[in-house]
């Protein structure tokens, strides 16, 4: 059995083979080559015949088939507005593109949910929020909990450092209890992260483009690694207050560049918790952790090797919409077109 995970990521898309729950092969490509000819990769898949592809998901969706797609999932999956900024409704991004190809070329697979649609997060922990961590952050999570023998003994808190955002998820005997997303967590490289309502107040009805403006690159030298590491140092803390976390995993595309691992063992200062990287999966050398995680996840939906650890991180019983449980402004009564 073959199945694909897919990581569509601000740099890269990567692409990781599984046959029968064991690593195959693997593809990165540069995100702005996808843009402008996706069918390449239609191609690459197609000439795979996978059983199953876990495809971008955007800011997730509970399970649902890609050929079930419809115009309310393809906003929700890319949150953009229309043109004229006050109808919510779908845009044809490049993700959106992408997905309609699969859809086009009958390519079996599933969008899968980000970290607010999941039943083991405490409903009072999703208020007022919309980024908890997207689906790319579950699959990361998920490849980490494969790395205990027993899911139940997976207790962490796992720090993605990506090259655009930050991210943060806790994991508590192998479930998924809570998560700061990048636009919620602290500086990114790209990023600015959580956000001064003053500021977004100034900013007005700003571009989603702002997200990816005031990141840690924009900083003055002298200021530049204080504020980065200490904004990652205080998501860790924020996490370590409502989890029982054993370990700090290290993800993402940064950490040996920065030398972060070093920093946060020094600041860190807990003998409890231990800190390490993510391990890939075998004979993986250059794929993300999160399309490493989303071959699994594929893996497990098709009753695989990896089916007890998806029926343990409780992923089928995903469900809701980003939308739930906030109370601000209009979008405490927004509806769907």
């Amino acid at each position: 059995m073959r199945v694909i995970g897919i990581d569509p990521g601000t740099r890269t898309y990567d692409f990781v083979v599984l046959e029968d729950g064991i690593f195959a092969e693997e593809l990165t490509m540069p995100t702005e080559v996808i843009k402008k000819k996706p069918g390449k990769i239609i191609e690459f898949i197609k000439n795979l015949d996978p059983a199953l592809v876990s495809a971008p998901s955007g800011y997730g969706l509970p399970f649902k088939k890609i050929s079930e797609l419809n115009d309310n999932d393809f906003f929700l999956v890319n949150l953009k507005k229309s043109n004229n900024g006050n109808v919510l409704k779908f845009s044809n991004l490049g993700l959106t593109k992408f997905l309609k190809l699969l859809v086009e070329n009958k390519i079996p697979g599933y969008v899968i949910p980000g970290v607010k649609h999941l039943p083991t997060v405490p409903t009072y922990r999703k208020i007022n929020k919309i980024d908890m961590g997207t689906p790319d952050k579950v699959c990361s999570t998920a490849l980490a909990v494969s790395g205990y023998k027993n899911y139940s003994d997976a207790s962490f808190i796992l720090a993605e450092i990506g090259s655009a955002f930050n991210a943060f998820i806790a994991a508590e005997k192998g479930k998924i209890i809570d998560g700061i997303g990048g636009t919620l967590a602290s500086s990114g490289m790209m990023s600015s992260g959580k956000m001064d309502g003053e500021v977004a107040y100034l900013l007005g009805g700003f571009e989603k483009e702002v997200l990816f403006e005031g990141g840690a690159k924009d900083i003055d030298k002298k200021f530049k690694d204080d504020y980065f590491i200490e904004g990652i140092l205080k998501d860790i803390s924020q996490l370590l207050a409502v989890s029982d976390a054993k370990a700090i995993i290290l993800s993402g595309g940064m950490p040996g560049k920065l030398e972060i691992e070093n920093k946060i063992k020094i600041k860190i200062k807990r003998n409890k918790i231990k800190i390490k990287k993510l391990k890939g999966l075998k004979g993986s050398l250059n794929s993300s952790h999160a399309a490493q995680g989303a071959a699994i996840i594929a893996d497990g939906l098709c009753g695989g090797k990896y089916k007890e650890l998806i029926e343990h991180l409780e992923l089928k019983n995903a469900s809701g919409t980003v939308f739930d449980y906030l109370y601000q402004g209009d979008l405490k009564n927004f509806h769907l077109i």
